[in-house]
């Protein structure tokens, strides 16, 4: 993914996240599956872009692929992924672990003036609203997703914006790090369900070797099986 989606969030209580909004990369570590192919590759129709775990900046934890959320104005030069989680119980226990850490501030709330207690709050909801794009109901499971989540203020020069044909409105985007193609092991997949896959397959070969990819990024077909 080349570019983040923007979402926009408005946590209530919350008067300071009305003037942010929120990125989310989407990504999946099943590149070849059915289930995505349906939903998501056109019905088999369409392209599976590879990037290998080189290009992000992540390695194995528990309950994320490492990294702090980029606060800072640019992006950084790497994405942070993080597993998106599905289970019921997960959530609980990540509240579970939020209720812990936020004992202290909440002593510190309660004996506080009312104008500094409101603004700790704010700050609290704020950064925790990273979280709520981290989990996803148990029926998406199978999507095995991981995500990049950015917080901008809405007035951050690097955002841009598009509009997209069908909309009467623009929406609102930040480009991350050339991560396609480019780095070894790298693979652009060809749907199941593509007619003449043979010359598409030669197209995208030819595409790749004029930019200089051909050796860092291959070009495969779906072992995904269409009844």
């Amino acid at each position: 993914m080349a570019n983040s989606r923007a979402r926009s969030s408005r946590p209530p209580m919350c008067r300071m996240c009305w003037t942010a909004c929120w990125r989310a990369a989407c990504f999946s570590l099943q590149p070849d599956s059915l289930n995505l192919w349906r939903f998501y590759g056109r019905n088999g129709t369409g392209f599976s872009i590879v990037s290998p775990m080189a290009v992000f900046e992540a390695e194995s934890g528990d309950g994320m692929l490492r990294g702090p959320w980029a606060k800072t104005r640019r992006a950084a030069a790497k994405l942070a992924l993080y597993l998106v989680r599905y289970q019921d119980d997960q959530v609980a226990s990540t509240l579970g672990e939020l209720e812990k850490a936020l004992r202290p501030l909440a002593e510190i709330i309660k004996h506080t003036g009312p104008d500094r207690a409101r603004r700790l709050r704010e700050v609290a909801i704020a950064v925790m609203s990273d979280l709520l794009y981290l989990y996803k109901d148990a029926q998406y499971a199978d999507e095995k997703e991981v995500r990049a989540i950015e917080a901008r203020t809405l007035g951050d020069p690097e955002i841009k914006t598009f509009r997209p044909s069908d909309k009467p409105y623009e929406k609102l985007y930040v480009e991350t790090s050339a991560l396609l193609f480019r780095e070894a092991g790298s693979k652009v997949i060809i749907g199941p369900k593509v007619d003449e896959a043979d010359s598409v397959e030669l197209h995208l070969r030819h595409r790749l070797a004029q930019n200089g990819w051909s050796a860092s990024c291959l070009v495969d077909r779906s072992r995904a099986k269409y009844r």
